[in-house]
């Protein structure tokens, strides 16, 4: 156990020092191999050991060079279509597989565009899950405020189709972050130290942004369908498909479907985002108190 410390305090070096220069993807290489060649300790003690020696603010980082280490096949979670060969369409007809984007999810990452969770070692895995769940978030609320203003300045038909295209493309970029998380923690996390309470919390909360996210992709997919006006077919495949976008299977995600139902059957969750129990905005509270003081 000592000769692994020792072992353990000589890896320490190189990593602080790829973390201090932002180099996250090489500190995340240097926990994998040192894992890998048993100089540092496994498991639930791998997490305290380096929780210990890098304090919070190294383990938020290294969280975040896990959390967002690059997929090893795609880039950004999208690869080419093989059936349209990236055009998005075949015999003039918008094709199903990729909607007319011209790419489809990654099916390595499933679509995240970041490395899988079993990359990353036992006893760091939940950390990573839950950075990864933050940044799904987070995506959601910047695709939320970009939409508008840039299909305000949409253009023309052509350029407005490619704006609301790749704004379509994020809103699936961050469905696939969040169901990559409800994958994690219900498979890869179940031997890190964590109440089924934690777990069915942090899955919940992915099915409440989830929800969100999943509202706005088909006002996104409805969008599409005005702007596809005057091309033949066109309108109405994007609007049947803002109807019912699990009838396009990369659009589908299927584990969070049935957490996304619970969710709306029970409520929001507490820490949603603008849905949840405890998010009443100041405005509602003080439209109450008025009203007690006027009874």
């Amino acid at each position: 156990m000592r000769e692994r410390e020792e072992q353990g305090s000589v890896v320490m070096k190189p990593l602080v020092r790829a973390l201090e220069g932002g180099r996250l993807e090489d500190a995340a290489r240097c926990v994998v191999g040192a894992v890998a060649d048993r100089r540092l300790p496994e498991g639930e003690a791998l997490g305290r050991w380096l929780s210990k020696q890098l304090g919070v603010r190294g383990m938020r980082q290294l969280a975040e060079a896990f959390g967002e280490y690059p997929c090893f096949v795609c880039r950004g979670g999208f690869e080419i279509c093989d059936n349209c060969g990236g055009k998005g369409r075949t015999h003039k007809h918008v094709c199903e597989p990729c909607i007319g984007l011209g790419v489809v999810g990654c099916t390595f990452c499933g679509g995240s565009g970041w490395a899988t969770v079993n990359f990353v070692p036992r006893g760091l895995r939940f950390v990573t899950v839950l950075h990864r769940i933050g940044r799904g978030r987070e995506l959601i609320g910047e695709t939320m405020r970009s939409q508008r203003s840039e299909l305000r300045h949409a253009g023309s038909r052509g350029a407005g189709r490619k704006k609301i295209a790749a704004v379509v493309l994020r809103w699936n970029r961050a469905l696939s972050i969040l169901e990559n998380g409800v994958v994690a923690l219900q498979h890869s996390c179940q031997r890190e130290r964590m109440t089924g309470g934690t777990r069915e919390l942090w899955i919940s909360r992915c099915a409440t942004y989830a929800r969100r996210a999943d509202r706005h992709l088909r006002q996104s997919l409805h969008d599409l369908a005005k702007a596809s006006k005057g091309s033949s077919g066109d309108a109405a495949f994007y609007e049947e498909i803002s109807k019912r976008p699990e009838m396009i299977s990369k659009l589908e995600h299927p584990f969070l479907r049935r957490r996304m139902g619970a969710a709306r059957r029970s409520g929001a969750v507490k820490g949603g985002l603008k849905e949840s129990k405890g998010g009443a905005s100041r405005r509602g509270k003080r439209r109450g108190w008025m009203r007690k003081r006027a009874v």
